[in-house]
């Protein structure tokens, strides 16, 4: 299979103009905003191309791509939303988790949450919720938002529906990935959503009511709002608890 076109342009375009097509199309689907995409040339068809040109380059998911490539939708359609990004005019890219009625384990510092209501919780603010159906063939419904290193949200997920907000400086949905990143070379969340598994924070950096978190997918550092260095979290295991890692005491009683 050829690597390139009649004009000698490779077909992998770099990744500082994919970067940059990404954050023009606020990290989705102009049509539609699914996150998970692929870049397309829409000014010239790859054939035709002479250059990576991130001005003439936009991002489509699989379906709308699809409709492009089979004529059903038409090339004046592609422009219209590359004028008008869906993402940047009707909200955050989005897409749903597919999870059963059983909670997922939760996987944070090194340390399996199974069974937990609150996994995660900053005082009174759950970063992940899980509420199990009444309903047996219903799914259980999912909650979590993540803020970056400045104190904003990066992603929210909302009754199994994730939002990847606009606001971020790069983010990626590659098979069951979500990455943020704060700036070059500064990733701050890594999230793998493993249907019907587990929820797996493999990466953060994050401020959230003074308080400072920075681990991986084993440890977990976290300076309490105040103090001068880290406390380290690493490795275990919760099972059935109504909350798991609690940080600082909820202010609502």
């Amino acid at each position: 299979m050829s690597r390139g076109n009649r004009f000698g342009l490779a077909r992998n375009i770099p990744a500082p103009t994919k970067r940059a097509v990404r954050q023009a199309c606020g990290f989705g689907c102009v049509i539609c905003g699914n996150p998970f995409i692929q870049y397309h040339h829409a000014d010239l068809a790859f054939a035709n191309a002479v250059e990576h040109d991130p001005r003439k380059i936009t991002l489509l998911c699989g379906g709308c791509h699809d409709r492009v490539s089979r004529g059903t939708y038409s090339d004046e359609k592609v422009r219209e939303h590359i004028a008008k990004p869906y993402c940047l005019t009707n909200g955050p890219a989005f897409t749903d988790l597919d999870f059963g009625s059983v909670a997922p384990n939760v996987r944070f510092a090194g340390t399996d949450i199974e069974d937990c209501v609150f996994p995660i919780r900053v005082e009174d603010y759950g970063l992940i919720m899980l509420e199990k159906p009444t309903d047996p063939n219903s799914p259980v419904q999912i909650s979590a938002f993540f803020t970056n290193t400045r104190g904003e949200v990066s992603v929210a997920i909302s009754q199994n529906n994730v939002l990847l907000m606009p606001q971020n400086w790069d983010a990626t949905a590659e098979g069951t990935r979500l990455r943020i990143w704060d700036a070059s070379r500064q990733p701050s969340l890594s999230l793998n959503l493993v249907p019907r598994q587990s929820i797996e924070i493999e990466r953060i950096e994050s401020t959230l009511l003074g308080w400072k978190f920075s681990g991986d997918a084993h440890s977990l550092r976290v300076t309490t709002p105040g103090a001068k260095g880290p406390n380290t979290f690493a490795g275990g295991r919760m099972s059935g608890p109504h909350v798991g890692f609690q940080f600082g005491a909820p202010r609502l009683r």
